[in-house]
C-alpha cells in the first residue's frame, strides 16, 4: 500500500448574473491540502465503485461502446483472476481511481509476453484528476511487476488518449510500435513498455 499527499490549488471565482463565472482579480488563490491518496488491492466493498470509476473514465474519453462499458464496470469478475487496485481519497475514503494488474499467461493479460506483467483499465474519477492518482496506480503496478520477477511492464492504450500517452512517457514507458494492435475494427491500441531491469524500488505487499 502506498500513500501520497496531494494538494489542490483553487483560484477565486465570482458568479455572474447570467449564471457563468469569471476570475476574481481581487481574491487570493487558496491552497488546501487534500486527503492523502491510498493505493492498494480493492476490498470486496470497493469492487463495484471501482468498476463505476473505470467505466465513467472510459466514457469521458469516448472509448468503447455499451457492451465494452459493461465489461469495464465488472471489476468483481476481474478480481477473481487478477489484481484490481484502487486509489482511495484517504484511508477509508471513496474510490477515486482503479487499475487491473495481471501477469503474462493469466486471463486479463492481453499483450504481456512471458517475463512481462500488464495493466489494463486504468481510470481516475473526474473529481480526482491532477492529484497523482493515475501515476500512483501505475507505480503500484510497477512495484508488483518487480516483485513477481517480471522484467517489463506493458500496457495498451487508445491512440487518441494523448493525456495518457504523456503520463506513461513521463514515467519512463517507451513505444513498441511493432506490437500495436486492433482488438476490434476502428479501435487502434498503442503498446507501451517499461523496462524493470536494473530498477530498484519497494516491493509490493502481499495481497
Amino acid at each position: 500500500m502506498i500513500t501520497i499527499q496531494s494538494f489542490m490549488i483553487t483560484a477565486g471565482r465570482t458568479p455572474r448574473r447570467d449564471g457563468g463565472v469569471e476570475d476574481d482579480a481581487v481574491s487570493h488563490t487558496v491552497i488546501s491540502a487534500a486527503a492523502p491518496l491510498v493505493v492498494r488491492t480493492a476490498t470486496d466493498a470497493e469492487l463495484d465503485p471501482a468498476g463505476v470509476v473505470a467505466r465513467d473514465a472510459f466514457a469521458d474519453e469516448g472509448i468503447g461502446d455499451e457492451a465494452y462499458a459493461a465489461v469495464i464496470a465488472d471489476a468483481r469478475s476481474r478480481a477473481a483472476v487478477a489484481d484490481v487496485l484502487v486509489a482511495l481519497d484517504g484511508e477509508g475514503g471513496s474510490v477515486v481511481g482503479t487499475v487491473t494488474f495481471a501477469l503474462a499467461g493469466t486471463p486479463y493479460a492481453d499483450v504481456a509476453r512471458p517475463g512481462e506483467a500488464e495493466f489494463r483499465m486504468l481510470g481516475v474519477a473526474a473529481s480526482a484528476r491532477r492529484r497523482g492518482a493515475g501515476r500512483a496506480l501505475v507505480e503500484e503496478c510497477a512495484a508488483r511487476a518487480r516483485a513477481s520477477g517480471a522484467d517489463h511492464l506493458v500496457l495498451s492504450v487508445h491512440d487518441g488518449a494523448h493525456g495518457a500517452h504523456r503520463l506513461y512517457e513521463l514515467l519512463g514507458f517507451v513505444r513498441e510500435p511493432d506490437r500495436d494492435w486492433d482488438p476490434v475494427p476502428g479501435a487502434h491500441l498503442l503498446l507501451y513498455s517499461l523496462s524493470l531491469r536494473g530498477r530498484t524500488g519497494r516491493r509490493a505487499p502481499a495481497r
